[in-house]
């Protein structure tokens, strides 16, 4: 469990990540919200992910990715020279070369970009010591993609995810990257393994089958886990009612299941 406090305006917001039992909430918060909390919470939306266990030795893990995700990530091991980067600790310069490499892929995708606001946040999960950066160069050194993740030293979850596919108009270009993200999943896997995190967390699941399809791949059991934010305050309940409304009339939405890492804190 890690949690994060952000004091916005005279608003403070508690924001808990990976909740697995009681503890207590700091005094005078006004919104207490739970990120891919275990106990079922009625207050909460279910939020659908995929969990690879990490207690399995390599070998079972690399058996138990389906057929397609195997052949693609043995090419990039065998013949595509890929080389990987696992930063436990990024500096800021290292932030922000992954928010520029990250927002030409959100302008590219239409979705939303990440922020200095996003920048602060990621910030202070590395002050907790739970930040960490990926990336896959190719033969050249050209970055291919970039993944971060936090993590509560128990399960390393994938925050934030990257690459120039769509950028790409030569096929062969776009299947480079399509394996090069796989190759990255895979010794992401094998990187928290060593730092003998428990669980390898893919970021959940949003309605495109093929984002589920694709995680599916890596093997991991799929599992329901409960994200959401509680008012404590009637400064609280008030700025979530107004969010509300503005998510019935069409404006971005507070709490959305693949963006819930994004928005509070």
């Amino acid at each position: 469990m890690i949690s994060i406090i952000r004091n916005n305006w005279t608003l403070k917001i508690c924001t808990i990540y990976f909740n697995d039992e009681q503890k207590p909430i700091p005094s005078n918060t006004d919104i207490i919200g739970y990120v891919q909390q275990t106990p079922a919470d009625g207050k909460l939306d279910p939020f659908i992910t995929f969990h690879v266990d990490l207690s399995k030795e390599e070998n079972e893990l690399f058996a138990n990715m389906n057929r397609s995700t195997k052949n693609q990530v043995n090419r990039a091991l065998q013949k595509d020279g890929f080389l990987f980067e696992g930063n436990s600790c990024p500096s800021d310069s290292d932030l922000l070369t992954f928010q520029n490499f990250y927002n030409k892929f959100a302008i590219g995708k239409k979705t939303n970009l990440c922020s200095s606001y996003h920048m602060e946040t990621m910030k202070r999960f590395r002050e907790n010591s739970g930040l960490y950066l990926t990336k896959v160069l190719d033969k050249n050194g050209k970055i291919l993609c970039m993944h971060i993740y936090i993590s509560d030293n128990k399960r390393a979850a994938m925050l934030y995810s990257a690459s120039h596919f769509r950028s790409m108009q030569e096929r062969d270009s776009r299947k480079e990257i399509a394996r090069a993200n796989r190759f990255l999943h895979w010794e992401g896997i094998r990187f928290f393994k060593n730092l003998r995190m428990q669980i390898y967390d893919l970021g959940g699941i949003t309605d495109q089958p093929s984002i589920e399809n694709f995680k599916r791949g890596f093997g991991g059991m799929k599992v329901i886990e409960y994200s959401g934010y509680i008012p404590l305050s009637w400064k609280g309940s008030l700025i979530l009612y107004l969010r509300k409304i503005k998510t019935r009339k069409g404006g971005r939405k507070f709490v959305k299941p693949e963006r819930h890492l994004r928005h509070l804190t």
